[in-house]
């Protein structure tokens, strides 16, 4: 039975980011580790990233990753396809466009039954496919686009709809495709990130200019939930008096539970002294709450303070500067994944949402090595991340769930 609720929420994001391991924590003098599992050449075979464009003549680097029970899927926009791989970086499936990609070598040279049975080449005509992610019971699902020709247009919002996404079974069969309705349901606006929970349920997170929402889906695309989340209704902890611009940062669902954890970062008014007029505003705080979809109701869980970067002026001063942390993920429903640039590179912020504990480690990177990156926050609490270089890309697993259990 599908519930509508109108209340507040926001989109997931899903950021992208260059890590290195340079690692101290305020809470214990172990190190974070990190270990690269193994890298992806650069090609157009079926165990290769494709990151050129041909409708342009360039490159476009669009990947995302996800892991589940030790295998990692890769996929790759530009090469309209999808790797699946062991943790040494043995290829087990490729998801591909036969249009645009060879027949994979592994079927084309092998004429064993027993050699084309370790290795999947599954047939799809990807567009663009981006997020995604994996169930406990091993279904793919996959942020795509539409052809041309089926986009449709919402008028309210003044905004293209797009975005599709794509259902695998276990088998690696293609079973159907996800709309806002359900199965072969009306394109969604820009998704933002796509989750699977213990269930095995799917929750899709699309933004367009005046809201978010999230959509809730059983295994099969049956729609459970669909949750409006305007913009101009945000949880607010200053009184009505006072004038603040609220920015949501990033909404990730819990694992176990039918709940939302959401950051919103708040940016109050300055008031000239003198003057006693409005002068703009400036960073004030950043709040995470848990918004139940039984009750429909936020509970405040935790403030987070900005992390204090330095930078030099234009006399040579060192200077402080608060930077903001983005939430970038969840682990075992408790522990908050915080990152923010800084000189170093990163700094990360593990918190446990329920005692406030946590712990701070320094990620740096290494720009000149890498021209594209992203990262998942995996529900046992690793952190996993493609680092793309000029010849090369590699993926790099930080052990953070020894910090967490």
């Amino acid at each position: 039975m599908k519930k509508d609720f109108f209340f507040v929420a926001l989109a997931g994001f899903f950021i992208s980011c260059t890590i290195f391991f340079s690692g101290c924590s305020y809470s214990t003098d172990d190190n974070l580790k990190h270990e690269e599992l193994f890298t992806l050449n650069y090609g157009n075979f079926e165990d290769q990233l494709n990151f050129f464009t041909s409708e342009n003549n360039t490159f476009g680097y669009d990947a995302h990753i996800t892991m589940n029970d030790g295998l990692i899927y890769t996929s790759n926009s530009a090469g309209q396809k999808i790797l699946k791989t062991s943790s040494y970086g043995d290829l087990l499936s490729v998801y591909y466009n036969p249009e645009t990609n060879p027949t994979p070598t592994f079927l084309s040279e092998s004429n064993e039954e027993e050699e084309i049975s370790t290795r999947q080449a599954i047939k799809h005509l990807f567009n663009s496919c981006t997020f995604l992610s994996v169930s406990n019971s091993k279904h793919l699902y996959v942020v795509d686009t539409v052809p041309n020709e089926r986009i449709e247009f919402d008028n309210d919002e003044n905004i293209a709809l797009k975005n599709i996404v794509l259902h695998f079974n276990s088998e690696g069969r293609f079973t159907n495709y996800i709309g806002q309705e359900g199965l072969e349901g009306t394109p969604f606006a820009n998704i933002s990130s796509i989750h699977t929970n213990a269930d095995n349920e799917v929750i899709i997170i699309s933004k367009t200019l005046s809201a978010v929402k999230v959509f809730w889906y059983t295994e099969n695309g049956d729609l459970l939930y669909k949750i409006p989340i305007m913009l101009n209704m945000l949880p607010s902890p200053y009184d009505v008096s006072v004038n603040v611009d609220m920015n949501v940062d990033s909404v990730v669902p819990s694992y176990d539970k039918k709940e939302l954890y959401i950051k919103i970062d708040y940016y109050a008014e300055m008031i000239d002294s003198e003057s006693g007029a409005g002068i703009g505003t400036n960073y004030d705080k950043s709040s995470i709450y848990r918004l139940s979809l039984n009750t429909a109701k936020y509970t405040h869980i935790r403030d987070i303070a900005p992390f204090i970067g330095t930078e030099t002026d234009s006399n040579g001063t060192a200077i402080e500067v608060p930077r903001i942390y983005s939430m970038i993920g969840m682990a075992m429903s408790k522990w908050c994944f915080l990152l923010v640039t800084q000189n170093k590179g990163y700094a990360l912020m593990l918190l446990n949402l329920k005692d406030g504990k946590k712990y701070n480690f320094d990620l740096e990177i290494a720009p000149e090595n890498t021209v594209y990156n992203t990262f998942t926050v995996t529900n046992t609490g690793q952190l996993v991340a493609l680092l793309a270089g000029d010849e090369k890309a590699s993926i790099y697993v930080w052990h953070t769930e020894n910090f967490i259990k």
